[in-house]
């Protein structure tokens, strides 16, 4: 009776989940979600939270160095000696030796230690602009998937379109040639394009599943939805609005030359160091020990000392190493100087060609806006042609294929576009959180994100006759 009962609930509970919507994920849910599961970016936090502690390992140096140290042991022997008569006396010795000792050490000029606190400031600093760098990555490399599997998903319902149309094409082709109105290189003509787009179709599905391959690589799960990109979305040029105020801005901000001004100044502190090899140093020592034992000649002999005093170490040779790290040390210092002039330069290449390309992109979007409508307008034009017998039935297939292509390199101009825009304000070291956001405003409703979406087109009887 009762599993009779838990029936109708059972039922009711499966067609609820069945009625629940898929999941759609959107970009900044993508982001998100990478920034939790991306083994990349969460090496990266860790290299960045080991980075930290370099602060903390060099003012270690500075500060006072407290030691202590025990000793016990035990003396087991035999002693010999001589007498006055000649004869030697034997005496058998057993006797414990202990020693309780503490000392403290306070550095009062080692420019060794002196430059590595410095070079621990430059290495903390280095650890951010790295990490800096690999969070701008982690957003372009996320935008990028997402943008890839939309544009998958956008080229595969066009060829979905696409076959479609061809069939249909196929079809009015077959009807005009039974009628006497057509050929049969009009059929083939049709049955070649959508075979083509056919076979196209089978490489878009491939591509679909790399693309959400990669997300789910990112985001640590294979989305069932994608939010699509929405036809309508504000183009603007980039702000500021001349490309010497953006390579101000990397100047200042780019986290790529930050790193390499900060390489820079540790290869610098690391001359200092070597140089530290030719200068003396001091040091405050103060201790304090206590040592029980018996000797050959006393019993329960007890000694307490305390000392304090400066200790003055100067090197005199130490067979050329000290010369040697200092030339390598600058040679290592010239090395961090080319790269960060290296760094500087790829940085402001990479500031021209985003610029470039949003500038452009914004041109390239409303061109193509105005392609795909005029390829509308000829194909429309075109059948009406073929109908009024101006035009053939290859001129239909042109026409479709022209309003194709248009169709996808709107698309992909679309994606490239907003991407342009992130890897411009990434390499300018401004990429924020809050830009994710502003394009994840640009994405309408979800779209299905699997790749069997739509069956090939079915086979027609000319091709069975074929």
């Amino acid at each position: 009776m009762a599993r009779l009962s838990l029936k109708p609930l059972v039922g009711a509970v499966l067609v609820s989940l069945c009625a629940m919507p898929a999941y759609a994920l959107n970009l900044l849910e993508a982001y998100q979600a990478a920034k939790q599961n991306d083994p990349t970016y969460r090496a990266a936090m860790a290299e960045h939270e080991a980075g930290q502690k370099n602060d903390e390992l060099a003012v270690a140096g500075l500060l006072p160095q407290i030691s202590a140290s025990l000793y016990r042991g035990k003396t087991v022997g035999v002693r010999l000696q001589p007498g006055f008569t000649g004869r030697i006396t034997q005496s058998d010795l057993d006797y414990d030796s202990k020693n309780y000792g503490l000392q403290l050490r306070q550095s009062l000029f080692d420019w060794r230690k002196i430059s590595e606190f410095r070079q621990g400031r430059a290495r903390v600093s280095y650890s951010d602009a790295v990490f800096a760098a690999k969070s701008n990555e982690l957003a372009i490399r996320v935008a990028g998937a997402y943008f890839d599997a939309l544009l998958a998903k956008n080229t595969l319902s066009l060829l979905d379109a696409r076959v479609r149309a061809y069939e249909e094409q196929l079809v009015r082709a077959e009807n005009l040639y039974r009628a006497g109105d057509g050929t049969v290189t009009d059929m083939d003509e049709a049955r070649a394009r959508r075979d083509i787009a056919i076979a196209q179709r089978y490489e878009a599905q491939d591509r679909l599943k790399v693309a959400l391959r990669s997300l789910q690589e990112l985001t640590g799960s294979t989305p069932e939805t994608l939010h699509a990109l929405g036809e309508e979305f504000p183009l603007s040029a980039p702000v500021p609005a001349t490309l010497e105020e953006w390579v101000d801005i990397a100047r200042q901000n780019s986290p790529d030359i930050r790193a390499g001004e900060q390489a820079f100044e540790i290869a610098a502190r690391e001359v200092d160091k070597a140089r530290a090899g030719h200068l003396p140093t001091v040091d405050m020592i103060g201790s304090v020990s206590k040592t029980v034992s018996d000797t050959v000649s006393t019993l329960n002999q007890e000694n307490r000392t305390r000392s304090i005093g400066v200790q003055v170490s100067i090197p005199i040779f130490s067979g050329g190493y000290s010369w040697a790290l200092s030339d390598q040390t600058l040679a290592k210092r010239e090395q961090a100087r080319q790269e960060l002039e290296a760094a500087r330069h790829r940085v402001e290449l990479d500031i021209t060609r985003y610029f470039t390309a949003s500038l452009s992109g914004v041109s390239k979007v409303r061109g193509y806006e105005q392609a795909v409508k005029s390829s509308e307008r000829a194909l429309h034009s075109t059948k009406m042609g073929f109908t009024a017998g101006l035009r053939t039935n290859v001129d239909i297939l042109n026409a479709e294929e022209q309003l194709f292509q248009a169709r996808r390199d709107l698309a992909e101009a679309r994606y490239q576009y907003l991407v342009s825009t992130l890897r411009l304000r990434a390499s300018a070291g401004v990429l924020v959180e809050d830009d994710i956001a502003r394009l994840n405003g640009f994405l309408a409703g979800a779209t299905a994100a699997n790749a069997e979406t739509t069956a090939p087109a079915a086979t027609t009887k000319a091709d069975k006759k074929s």
